[in-house]
């Protein structure tokens, strides 16, 4: 949307720069163009320069905008984890045989993100399975926050790996 608002802005300012219509100019070809008039156009470098120097009557300076979304309605990722494991009755020691990860976030805009969440939620999931402690008073406030002892990527690699 924020792509958008910018696209119209722009082309406000080459109907300005070309002296024609809003409704007469489009975008076409790499350039503002004059509908029937070919070659009549200017260059988004050339738009995005006057921006800052020649902006269009009553509208700001500059290219830029800002949009926040905000969905109709709430989303949710959903995700299924599985892990198949050997325990020592005597010892405790787990070994992780197979661990299979299934998420579904919807479109993924980011896959570092998505994958570095992914990661993350794994090795609290661990910390959890492997008796990490959090605490909480009679209010719901957090009483360990200094996170002491939360695992990192290597706890839960070295976890799943059968390492202890």
């Amino acid at each position: 949307m924020a792509a958008r608002r910018i696209r119209e802005k722009a082309r406000i300012i080459a109907a300005h720069l070309l002296e024609a219509p809003l409704d007469d100019v489009e975008w076409s070809k790499h350039a503002f163009n004059v509908v029937g008039i070919p070659e009549k156009s200017i260059t988004m470098q050339q738009v995005a320069f006057a921006a800052y120097t020649n902006p269009a009557p009553d509208s700001e300076p500059g290219l830029e905008a800002t949009f926040y979304y905000d969905p109709p309605n709430l989303t949710f990722p959903y995700g299924a984890y599985i892990a198949v494991v050997d325990v020592d009755k005597e010892t405790g020691y787990v070994k992780v045989r197979t661990f299979l990860a299934i998420d579904d976030c919807g479109t993924v805009i980011n896959p570092m993100i998505v994958e570095g969440q992914i990661h993350g939620g794994l090795a609290e999931g661990f910390a959890i399975a492997f008796m990490q402690e959090i605490v909480y008073d009679e209010n719901g406030n957090n009483l360990n926050t200094k996170f002491h002892g939360l695992p990192g990527a290597d706890v839960a690699r070295n976890s799943a790996l059968g390492y202890r």
